[in-house]
Protein backbone atom coordinates (compact mmCIF):
# COMPACT_ATOMS: atom_id res chain seq x y z
CA UNK A 1 0.00 0.00 0.00
CA UNK A 2 1.12 3.51 -1.26
CA UNK A 3 1.38 6.33 1.05
CA UNK A 4 -0.50 9.18 -0.80
CA UNK A 5 -0.46 12.69 -0.31
CA UNK A 6 -3.73 14.04 0.80
CA UNK A 7 -4.77 17.15 -1.98
CA UNK A 8 -7.74 18.67 -1.45
CA UNK A 9 -10.00 18.73 -4.36
CA UNK A 10 -11.90 21.83 -3.56
CA UNK A 11 -11.25 25.27 -2.14
CA UNK A 12 -13.47 24.33 1.09
CA UNK A 13 -10.98 21.91 2.33
CA UNK A 14 -7.81 23.67 1.82
CA UNK A 15 -7.09 24.67 4.97
CA UNK A 16 -8.84 21.98 7.21
CA UNK A 17 -8.76 18.24 5.60
CA UNK A 18 -10.83 17.00 8.99
CA UNK A 19 -13.59 19.99 8.70
CA UNK A 20 -15.90 17.50 6.89
CA UNK A 21 -15.26 14.59 9.11
CA UNK A 22 -15.98 17.05 12.48
CA UNK A 23 -19.21 18.26 10.71
CA UNK A 24 -20.38 14.69 10.29
CA UNK A 25 -19.07 13.52 13.66
CA UNK A 26 -21.65 16.58 15.15
CA UNK A 27 -24.03 15.53 12.76
CA UNK A 28 -23.88 12.35 14.18
CA UNK A 29 -23.61 13.65 18.15
CA UNK A 30 -27.08 15.28 17.91
CA UNK A 31 -29.12 12.52 15.93
CA UNK A 32 -28.02 10.50 19.53
CA UNK A 33 -29.09 13.76 21.53
CA UNK A 34 -32.70 13.95 19.49
CA UNK A 35 -32.64 9.74 20.62
CA UNK A 36 -31.77 9.72 23.77
CA UNK A 37 -34.56 10.08 26.09
CA UNK A 38 -32.76 12.00 29.56
CA UNK A 39 -32.21 15.61 28.65
CA UNK A 40 -29.44 15.46 30.89
CA UNK A 41 -27.58 14.00 27.69
CA UNK A 42 -28.33 16.54 25.61
CA UNK A 43 -25.06 18.13 24.72
CA UNK A 44 -23.35 20.82 22.22
CA UNK A 45 -20.30 21.29 20.98
CA UNK A 46 -17.79 23.30 19.63
CA UNK A 47 -14.44 22.84 18.46
CA UNK A 48 -12.69 19.87 20.84
CA UNK A 49 -14.91 17.68 22.49
CA UNK A 50 -13.12 16.38 25.65
CA UNK A 51 -14.16 13.09 26.48
CA UNK A 52 -16.93 13.12 29.54
CA UNK A 53 -18.40 10.59 31.60
CA UNK A 54 -21.53 11.45 33.04
CA UNK A 55 -23.08 9.38 36.31
CA UNK A 56 -25.81 9.13 38.66
CA UNK A 57 -25.52 8.57 42.13
CA UNK A 58 -28.50 8.38 44.77
CA UNK A 59 -27.29 12.12 46.17
CA UNK A 60 -25.72 13.36 42.62
CA UNK A 61 -24.73 13.69 39.30
CA UNK A 62 -21.27 13.90 38.84
CA UNK A 63 -19.38 14.24 35.62
CA UNK A 64 -15.72 13.93 34.96
CA UNK A 65 -14.21 15.09 31.96
CA UNK A 66 -10.52 14.51 30.89
CA UNK A 67 -8.59 17.70 30.31
CA UNK A 68 -4.87 16.78 29.86
CA UNK A 69 -2.26 19.88 29.19
CA UNK A 70 -5.08 22.23 30.50
CA UNK A 71 -4.31 24.38 34.02
CA UNK A 72 -7.12 24.81 36.13
CA UNK A 73 -7.04 28.41 35.41
CA UNK A 74 -7.82 28.20 32.06
CA UNK A 75 -11.14 26.86 32.78
CA UNK A 76 -14.98 28.36 33.23
CA UNK A 77 -17.81 26.66 34.59
CA UNK A 78 -20.76 28.55 34.11
CA UNK A 79 -24.69 27.63 34.68
CA UNK A 80 -27.50 29.75 32.93
CA UNK A 81 -31.42 28.37 32.48
CA UNK A 82 -30.79 24.70 33.51
CA UNK A 83 -27.68 24.59 30.75
CA UNK A 84 -24.60 23.56 32.22
CA UNK A 85 -21.09 25.03 30.11
CA UNK A 86 -17.06 24.39 30.50
CA UNK A 87 -14.84 26.01 28.61
CA UNK A 88 -11.44 26.28 28.44
CA UNK A 89 -8.39 26.73 26.18
CA UNK A 90 -5.13 25.10 26.09
CA UNK A 91 -1.94 26.92 24.50
CA UNK A 92 0.02 25.74 21.61
CA UNK A 93 3.45 24.19 22.56
CA UNK A 94 5.90 26.58 21.19
CA UNK A 95 8.41 26.20 19.13
CA UNK A 96 11.91 27.34 18.03
CA UNK A 97 12.30 29.17 15.46
CA UNK A 98 14.68 26.77 13.68
CA UNK A 99 12.12 23.55 14.75
CA UNK A 100 10.06 22.05 11.50
CA UNK A 101 6.96 19.99 12.56
CA UNK A 102 7.17 16.27 10.99
CA UNK A 103 3.65 15.36 12.85
CA UNK A 104 1.44 17.49 14.95
CA UNK A 105 -1.75 15.83 16.62
CA UNK A 106 -2.07 17.38 19.42
CA UNK A 107 -5.32 19.94 19.35
CA UNK A 108 -4.70 23.64 20.85
CA UNK A 109 -7.01 26.19 21.35
CA UNK A 110 -9.92 26.79 22.84
CA UNK A 111 -13.28 24.38 23.50
CA UNK A 112 -16.84 25.00 24.99
CA UNK A 113 -19.36 22.13 26.05
CA UNK A 114 -22.73 22.43 27.27
CA UNK A 115 -24.97 20.03 29.14
CA UNK A 116 -28.78 20.84 29.76
CA UNK A 117 -29.21 20.06 33.67
CA UNK A 118 -32.37 18.35 35.09
CA UNK A 119 -34.52 20.66 37.07
CA UNK A 120 -33.45 18.14 40.18
CA UNK A 121 -29.85 19.35 40.53
CA UNK A 122 -28.96 22.27 43.44
CA UNK A 123 -26.78 24.41 40.78
CA UNK A 124 -26.26 26.91 44.00
CA UNK A 125 -24.15 23.75 45.41
CA UNK A 126 -22.47 22.21 42.23
CA UNK A 127 -18.41 21.26 43.21
CA UNK A 128 -15.76 21.58 40.93
CA UNK A 129 -12.22 20.06 41.69
CA UNK A 130 -9.32 19.72 38.88
CA UNK A 131 -6.88 17.28 39.52
CA UNK A 132 -4.05 15.61 37.44
CA UNK A 133 -6.16 17.15 33.97
CA UNK A 134 -9.41 15.56 35.19
CA UNK A 135 -12.10 17.66 35.92
CA UNK A 136 -14.48 16.31 38.45
CA UNK A 137 -17.81 17.86 38.67
CA UNK A 138 -20.50 17.56 41.60
CA UNK A 139 -24.24 18.27 41.00
CA UNK A 140 -26.20 17.61 44.07
CA UNK A 141 -29.37 16.84 43.82
CA UNK A 142 -32.02 18.51 45.68
CA UNK A 143 -33.60 17.27 48.88
CA UNK A 144 -37.14 16.61 47.01
CA UNK A 145 -35.47 14.62 44.19
CA UNK A 146 -33.68 12.55 46.71
CA UNK A 147 -34.58 8.84 47.10
CA UNK A 148 -36.89 8.04 50.44
CA UNK A 149 -37.52 5.24 52.30
CA UNK A 150 -40.90 4.85 53.81
CA UNK A 151 -41.24 2.92 56.76
CA UNK A 152 -44.06 0.82 57.12
CA UNK A 153 -46.29 0.93 60.48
Amino acid sequence: MAIVRWRPTSSVFTLRPFEEMTRMMRDVERIFDELLPSEWFRTETFGFAPSTDIYEKPEALVLVMDLPGFEKDNLEIHVDNGVLTISGERKAYELDKHDQVIRQERWSGRFSRSFTIPDYVDVDHIEAEFRNGVLHLTLPKKSEAKPKAIKIK
